[in-house]
């Protein structure tokens, strides 16, 4: 029996969620510390709110970017993200954490996660799990932002840059090693 007070309030969120869910990532996507630089990504902002969860699943990175840092993810890696992006029951972002706060679907996310049975929270889940790893790409969340922007890696964790010959910089992504 389930805890879940109105079946069909969920059974939409879930679809509703995922397709807010690139278009409120691309727009978190900031600018460059210079001013005269450009933006991270081609998309203006009324075109970064008309986006589905179609561009993640393309290699074709220039869509979205004008300058991006990869790397291919390792298991370890897109779990991570997954689990900043989509977290549990009971999960908090830290404090400070604005990027994840400002994500409608996001603070929708947590509502619904609090709402349900723990039995119901991990079969969602599940479900978002399945799409999100039919991603080609996706950020490489950290605890307290959806982009991160270091430039600072080395060894297995060393990002590449796209386009190359440019100083690293640009938000980071992973790829899904499924690809």
């Amino acid at each position: 029996v389930s805890d879940i007070e109105d079946d069909n309030d969920v059974l939409a969120a879930v679809p509703q969620l995922w397709a807010q869910f690139a278009s409120d990532l691309i727009q978190k996507l900031g600018n460059p510390r210079d001013i005269s630089s450009n933006s991270y990504s081609h998309l203006v902002l009324s075109k970064r709110e008309l986006l589905t969860n179609d561009v993640m699943e393309t290699r074709y990175l220039g869509e979205v970017f004008s300058r991006v840092q990869w790397v291919l993810a390792t298991k370890a890696q897109w779990n991570k993200s997954f689990g900043y992006l989509w977290p549990p029951a009971g999960y908090r972002a830290a404090s400070g954490s604005s990027h994840y706060y400002s994500m409608g679907y996001y603070t929708r996310w947590v509502g619904l996660m609090e709402r349900v049975s723990p039995t119901d929270a991990q079969l969602i889940r599940n479900e978002i799990r399945a799409l999100f790893d039919r991603l080609m790409w996706a950020p490489a969340a950290i605890c307290d932002r959806v982009w991160d922007f270091k430039t600072k890696s080395r060894g297995s964790d060393a990002f590449a840059q796209l386009p190359a010959g440019l100083p690293i910089g640009g938000p980071k992504i992973y790829i899904n090693q499924r690809f």
